[in-house]
């Protein structure tokens, strides 16, 4: 089962500035969440959902993904967010 993303712009992109933002092990927001994600799944997202290299790929449209598609597996902590319809990627929000 899977849940709208019914959240406030917090959650997808948090209340640090982006060029202060740094990975967590435990992201409170989509984008330091897929910040954070390692670079071989940066990858995987960036040419199986967006069909461009890794480098092509920013956090504005991976997080546009994420609110086009739209669903969660839960609403408790953390919250698994998918990026693709799929739920193939995904990352999880604290």
């Amino acid at each position: 089962m899977s849940y709208a993303l019914s959240f406030a712009p917090e959650f997808f992109w948090g209340t640090v500035p982006l060029d202060e933002l740094k990975p967590s092990n435990r992201p409170t927001s989509v984008c330091q969440a897929l910040l954070s994600l390692p670079d071989d799944q940066w990858a995987s997202l960036a040419r199986d959902e967006f069909g461009v290299e890794p480098n092509a790929l920013d956090l504005e449209m991976a997080i546009n993904r994420v609110i086009e598609t739209d669903p969660c597996r839960n609403l408790d902590t953390p919250v698994e967010v998918f990026i693709d319809q799929d739920g193939f990627h995904s990352v999880l929000v604290y």
